[in-house]
Parts: C-alpha cells; sequence; structure tokens
C-alpha cells in the first residue's frame, strides 16, 4: 500500500506505508511471484489458459447445449491449430 505525498504543486511521489505478508509464511512474495498452477514457458501463457478455461467451460452444464457445445469445441480446434503454426 502506497500514498501520494506532494512534493512540489506539479509533482507528487508514492510512497509505500504497509508491506502485505502471508499469514501461514510470514513472507511477502513481492520480487518473487506466486508458484502458478501451470507450469508453462511465458510465450505459450496465454494460449495455455484460454484452453484451459474452455475445456472447464465444456465441463460446465452450459456444454450441454449443442450450440454451446460446438463453438466450445470450434474454438479448442482453433486454439490447437494456432499452436501448431
Amino acid at each position: 500500500m502506497s500514498v501520494w505525498v506532494p512534493v512540489t504543486p506539479h509533482f507528487d511521489v508514492s510512497v509505500p506505508y504497509a508491506r502485505a505478508l502471508n499469514p501461514i509464511t510470514g513472507t511477502n512474495w513481492e520480487g518473487t511471484g506466486v508458484q502458478p498452477d501451470v507450469e508453462v514457458p511465458a510465450e505459450a501463457a496465454f494460449d495455455r489458459a484460454c484452453e484451459l478455461a474452455l475445456r472447464a467451460v465444456a465441463e460446465s452444464p452450459a456444454a450441454a447445449r449443442p450450440e454451446f457445445r460446438d463453438e466450445i469445441q470450434q474454438a479448442l480446434g482453433d486454439l490447437g491449430a494456432a499452436n501448431d503454426k
């Protein structure tokens, strides 16, 4: 958390005044990040996230409707084709 402090009439700076801590480990994740649930190279992360989201939707009750199921399968196919290039 930070607060904006005016330095001049036209210039402010952001000054941190608090630090988030994990209540279990007592550590901060700043500079270390968060361990991902699925490890993939950075350049593949977006496509993998889209695939996982589509697969989750495919398993939902909405996928029981044929028009949704077909759209989901088409999107998964398009995603796979784009990754094959």
